[in-house]
């Protein structure tokens, strides 16, 4: 899954984690997505990730926090309380 901001990506993984016994980890990374064109391939799609995982850090519960603040039972988009 790919989200634009951090909060809903901690969220969802976290989410996951405790939903089920069968998800033993996971990890959420700062990643980009290109697409190029190869005469041979056609469309070649390149994922590009971070090296660290942002995932389960010691300020993790702030940014549940953010996420709780950033969602509204009228929408379905996450909007950071700092850019509303």
């Amino acid at each position: 899954m790919f989200f634009h901001d951090l909060e809903p990506a901690l969220a969802f993984g976290r989410a996951g984690r405790m939903s089920s016994v069968d998800i033993r980890g996971y990890g959420v990374f700062a990643a980009a997505r290109e697409i190029r064109f190869d005469e041979r391939l056609g469309d070649v799609v390149t994922l590009h990730l971070t090296g660290g995982n942002l995932d389960r850090k010691p300020d993790e519960a702030n940014a549940l926090t953010r996420w709780l603040a950033g969602v509204t039972p009228e929408s379905s988009h996450f909007a950071p309380p700092d850019r509303r």
